[in-house]
């Protein structure tokens, strides 16, 4: 044999070795990345903070699902509320998710006396957070709306179980819209979502017609991309086939798709019910294109009403402090509008529990008087549902009288008629003029 050939058989054994070895380093990277990334998702390690509403803004509340004795406690054992080694002792068993596990918050009523029938936001905290450092997106809205801050599972006093990004994380929220119903009764809901609770907070919306109107802060369109991004930014590594790996991880690891409950996939669920979406030009990990945009787009195609705000500046979940003046204008007249405007104001009746035949227990819109001007223009366009019934435009709901011609209570931002399975736009040019210009 030459010298010549024995180079040649060489160099093909050692090309073929690097290869192997190449393909070896990429598997066992992908297998490292996808079991050590999908076990620090699910299970993050736990927000040190541990201040109450009194502690943080001298606010009353009331402890859900717990004994409120135990934050006293707490508050003796760590003197830096900012610093502690755990969050008390855990969630009872007055508040459990369908799939068992037992959900911790807060109730914090309205500073200007808004009863407990009040319009009531719920709060919910991105990975690796609690209740107590979600409390803050409270501080503007806490003088004409009720707050309910909670833990998601994982987090806080909450039970500890595996973090989905939404598809489990939407129980908790049912649990506790379930709780408010049973307590308090209040007309209205909304939610506010941040990062992680974004999609949390849409994806419960998409399955609860009780939830009127989402504010969602520096979310995602798609769960992937976070990994991708995170894997990128904060990590220094490829994003492929790192977010892949991670995704598989995650399926195999707490057995549900993440992306089932994307928030590009369960905003366009959400029919006539509002959006806003607030995002920091600056995010480096939901990059705004790529996220917020996206969401928007989505909603839009769907005839979702989307609004997107953007904190100049911002970045990834630090909105709210670096836009504080706009971030609470832009929340109280969403809200002030989704919550309170449409639904008659503070103080309107509460919502009943009716029971469909084709699904869980869900409410009633509350029935308010229209003003003269609108029941004017309602009887002088002597609108027609066929008979007695409803009318309803996402979740709202107004009726008509015994005739089926006369608009008697409403409330909503766009009428229209249900016959049967039939449905027919209203068409009221002063009315859904003076809804849309609200």
């Amino acid at each position: 044999m030459s010298v010549n050939a024995r180079q040649r058989r060489w160099l093909r054994r050692l090309v073929a070795l690097l290869v192997i070895a190449a393909v070896a380093t990429a598997g066992g990277y992908t297998l490292y990345v996808g079991a050590v990334g999908s076990d620090a998702l699910a299970h993050p390690t736990p927000a040190a903070i541990c201040a109450t509403p009194q502690q943080q803004f001298g606010w009353r509340y009331e402890a859900i699902n717990y004994d409120i004795a135990d934050d006293a406690a707490l508050a003796r054992r760590n003197p830096d509320p900012t610093k502690c080694p755990d969050q008390g002792s855990g969630a009872g068993d007055e508040v459990v998710t369908t799939d068992g596990v037992s959900i911790a918050g807060w109730y914090i009523p309205a500073a200007d006396g808004t009863g407990p029938s009040g319009p009531t936001i719920v709060l919910l905290h991105g990975w690796n957070a609690n209740k107590s450092e979600v409390l803050r997106y409270g501080l503007p809205l806490h003088e004409r709306f009720n707050l309910v801050a909670l833990d998601l599972r994982g987090g806080g006093r909450s039970g500890r179980t595996d973090v989905t990004f939404g598809p489990r994380e939407r129980f908790d929220v049912r649990a506790i819209v379930d709780w408010l119903e049973r307590e308090k009764g209040p007309t209205t809901i909304g939610l506010v979502g941040n990062s992680m609770g974004g999609a949390v907070a849409a994806a419960a919306a998409a399955d609860d017609p009780r939830i009127d109107a989402l504010l969602l802060d520096s979310t995602h369109a798609k769960a992937v991309d976070v990994f991708a991004r995170r894997l990128e930014v904060e990590e220094g590594h490829p994003p492929f086939p790192g977010w892949w790996a991670m995704a598989v991880g995650m399926q195999l690891r707490t057995g549900e798709d993440i992306a089932a409950t994307d928030p590009i996939a369960t905003i366009p669920r959400l029919g006539r019910r509002p959006v806003l979406l607030i995002h920091g030009t600056d995010d480096p990990v939901d990059r705004p294109a790529e996220s917020a945009e996206r969401n928007v787009a989505a909603a839009q195609a769907a005839g979702v009403p989307a609004t997107l705000r953007y904190c100049e500046g911002g970045r990834h979940g630090n909105l709210i402090d670096h836009c504080p003046d706009e971030w609470g204008r832009w929340a109280n007249d969403f809200f002030a509008d989704a919550l309170a405007a449409d639904f008659g104001g503070v103080g309107s009746p509460p919502r009943s529990p009716t029971v469909p035949s084709d699904g869980p227990a869900r409410r009633e819109s509350p029935v308010v008087p229209l003003d003269v001007r609108e029941r004017e223009s309602a009887q002088a366009a002597r609108l027609s549902a066929g008979g007695s019934g409803l009318l309803a435009a996402g979740g709202r709901t107004c009726k008509f009288d015994a005739s089926g011609t006369t608009m008697t209570a409403c409330v909503g931002r766009l009428w229209t008629s249900e016959s049967g399975e039939r449905w027919t736009r209203l068409d009221v040019p002063e009315l859904a003029a003076a809804r849309e210009s609200s």
